[in-house]
């Protein structure tokens, strides 16, 4: 039998990604309960940012991620979200290296 390949995005795939957590108190999120999701901002100062669906949504139906500028592009697979973390820092490597404005 063969096993099956692991594709959903899980909360330690987004941490190791470089994800960060945004909690979201009770205080803030009243009348519904706390939550949280996650936000990756490769650049500093730039309108590139992905943010992931919240927790109470990812615990019914798994984690999603999408730009925060064009939720319409939506990744629930974690080996295309890892292809495009790696394109996202491979950017950043150039322009770094000023190779690239």
């Amino acid at each position: 039998m063969a096993t099956k390949l692991k594709t959903e995005i899980t909360e330690s795939d987004l941490k190791k990604l470089g994800f960060k957590k945004i909690k979201v108190p009770a205080s803030a999120s009243y009348p519904d309960p706390p939550y949280h999701y996650y936000t990756y901002e490769p650049f500093r100062n730039s309108v590139i940012c992905l943010i992931t669906n919240d927790s109470d949504q990812a615990h019914k139906k798994g984690w999603v991620v999408s730009f925060f500028e064009e939720p319409r592009f939506n990744v629930k697979d974690v080996s295309t979200l890892k292809k495009l973390i790696q394109n996202l820092e491979g950017i950043k490597a150039l322009v770094k290296s000023k190779k690239i404005k």
